[in-house]
Order: C-alpha cells, then sequence, then structure tokens
C-alpha cells in the first residue's frame, strides 16, 4: 500500500517507526495530527510490558472514502466505506525492525462520526488509530467475548489519555 510518490512524513513513538501517507487533502487541515499519531501510538504501548515488543514499524494511509471504499471491497468483500482498516504484517525489515502492518483511515467516515457522535476529530482518530493497531496485535471483534475484550483495552487507553469512554452514550 506504500506509495512514496504521495506526501508522507515519519514519526518515532515508543519503539514503533510510523510513516503516514497522506492520500488525501483534508487530513491535513488536522493541525495536531503528529501528535494524536504518535500520543495514541504511546497510549497502545503503554498498556503492554515492553518486553512483549520489539522495534516495529506501521504505516498508515490517511485516505478518503472513495479509496476506503475500494479496499474494503477487495479484501473485506464489502462494497462500503468504512473508518478504519487493519492489514496485519509480520515482516522484517532491513534495520531489523517488524513491520505489524498497514492501517488506512478515511477522513470523511472519521470526520462524520465525530460529527455524529459530538465528538473532536482528535478524539475521534486517537480512537481509530487505537483500534487499529490492537487489530495489528491480533484484537478482533468477532465474537461478543472479543469485542468486550478489545473494547475495554481501548477504553483503558483512551481513559489514560484523557478521552472519554466512546462505547457509552
Amino acid at each position: 500500500m506504500t506509495d512514496t510518490s504521495l506526501p508522507f512524513f515519519e514519526i518515532t513513538a515508543h519503539m514503533m517507526q510510523a510513516e503516514i501517507i497522506l492520500d488525501e487533502p483534508q487530513w491535513e487541515s488536522m493541525d495536531d495530527l503528529g501528535m494524536v499519531i504518535k500520543t495514541s501510538i504511546h497510549g497502545v504501548n503503554n498498556v503492554f510490558d515492553d518486553a512483549d515488543f520489539c522495534p516495529t514499524s506501521v504505516t498508515f494511509t490517511l485516505t478518503n472514502d472513495n479509496e476506503i471504499q475500494r479496499l474494503n471491497k477487495d479484501f473485506r468483500n464489502k462494497d462500503k466505506p468504512t473508518n478504519v482498516l487493519s492489514f496485519p504484517d509480520g515482516d522484517v525489515d532491513d534495520l531489523g525492525r517488524m513491520h505489524i502492518g498497514d492501517i488506512a483511515m478515511s477522513y470523511e467516515t472519521m470526520k462524520n462520526e465525530a460529527e455524529l457522535n459530538n465528538i473532536s476529530l482528535s478524539d475521534h482518530l486517537s480512537h481509530l488509530i487505537i483500534h487499529g493497531l490492537l487489530h495489528l496485535y491480533g484484537y478482533d471483534h468477532e465474537t461478543d467475548e472479543d469485542a468486550e475484550e478489545m473494547e475495554s483495552i481501548e477504553i483503558e487507553i483512551l481513559e489514560d489519555m484523557g478521552i472519554k469512554n466512546p462505547y457509552t452514550d
């Protein structure tokens, strides 16, 4: 999914190198984009024991509804836009970092959900990043039990970041 011809930047958070590909200009309207990504990565890694992690990398593709709908259709057979998709990997790069995967997020869907739920874009983006990273770490929500486990971790991370529980009214 990485296309170096697109605008991109890199950040390092904890022991993770994150490449951010801006595939949709609307994402640039978020002044705190890099900080939200970095803080969210820290939040996820803070709930796990450092011994469980080796240096890793992840790629975020920040895109739009058309592209995420195409990805959703191609990889999940769901012909509709969604907020976040995760693609686990596990290859080791030349620097010895494990590339845990790629995360794609749609600006339009994220913005619409944030407005509908009366939450800030930054808080919703944090939630989606955490959600996507947990998928890359093997968590899922296919069953009620799995969803409860994953959501409880998301809630804990968000609470530690000062962000309210997204699963309550």
